[in-house]
């Protein structure tokens, strides 16, 4: 018998879930025999072959040879190995918005608010059910996955941020091996307020006929305002605007006055019992 002229099998290049035709890829050999086809290994651990038909569910290659039978005149033949690929699909884009329950929140609730983040695909496929999504609110973060209608929702745990306001809020979604990753792109904040908390003294003197100023301080987010209820020696007077209980105590006004001073913000308000005493000129009481 005589040998045949050389078998060729040409490497191709698909993108899944495309199948690769091996008959369309083979030539050559020599006499009336029938080909076939066989797999030798490849990186795509899913290469299927069927007849003359390759497929795969994973990307990677498939190794593959071709041998055309003998016949009365020729001796079998087989090719050198082909590399068919099977490249990835196509990843559908995604796009997550993300909202928020309350656009504020006292210090220490703010796992009463909760974000959440819906996550849609380019071309109208559904987003699986449990796909992580990141919150992130300035540097605090929350972890969820995605329900049914692919929203993911969860709360900042108390006290992760400080009082203060234009908190970022945004979303992450993850993506998976056929949805691309996205991140929210609306605009949204999240405020905290923070109950304020007074750092002047609880006290202060005077003297009768000399002039004296105490300014009232306390921490808080909104900065508080501040109002003062009770009984004020005459001549002395607590100036809301700017904070500041002063004045001339008037003759005949030596004592202790014991008022309430209220330190007031969208975080609620704080009381301080505040005590004044004046002294006579003298330094009698």
């Amino acid at each position: 018998k005589l040998n045949q002229a050389p078998v060729s099998l040409a490497n191709s290049s698909v993108t899944l879930p495309t199948t690769i035709n091996l008959t369309t890829l083979v030539g050559g050999g020599s006499g009336t025999g029938t080909f076939s086809y066989t797999l030798t290994g490849g990186t795509s651990t899913t290469c299927h072959l069927t007849s003359s038909v390759l497929s795969a569910t994973t990307s990677g290659t498939c190794l593959v040879t071709a041998t055309k039978a003998g016949d009365t005149n020729y001796n079998q033949a087989t090719s050198a190995t082909a590399t068919e690929t099977f490249n990835p699909a196509s990843k559908d884009t995604s796009t997550t918005t993300v909202a928020e329950s309350a656009s504020s929140g006292n210090l220490g609730s703010e796992n009463t608010v909760v974000f959440s983040a819906t996550v849609k695909s380019g071309h109208g496929e559904a987003i699986p059910t449990g796909e992580s999504v990141t919150i992130h609110v300035s540097t605090a973060m929350c972890t969820a996955t995605t329900n049914a209608l692919g929203v993911a929702s969860c709360s900042i745990g108390a006290s992760a941020l400080p009082g203060g306001t234009g908190y970022a809020v945004s979303a992450t979604y993850a993506g998976d091996s056929n949805i691309t990753s996205s991140t929210s792109s609306n605009s949204l904040s999240f405020t905290v307020n923070a109950k304020p908390v007074f750092t002047s003294a609880s006290s202060t003197t005077a003297t009768i006929g000399r002039s004296f100023s105490f300014h009232v301080t306390a921490t808080g987010y909104p900065a508080p305002t501040f109002s003062v209820s009770g009984h004020l020696p005459s001549g002395v007077i607590f100036n809301a605007a700017t904070h500041v209980l002063s004045g001339t105590p008037a003759r005949a006004t030596a004592g202790t006055y014991r008022i309430t001073i209220s330190a007031t913000n969208a975080g609620g308000t704080t009381t301080q019992s505040f005590t004044l005493t004046v002294h006579n000129s003298t330094g009698g009481g």
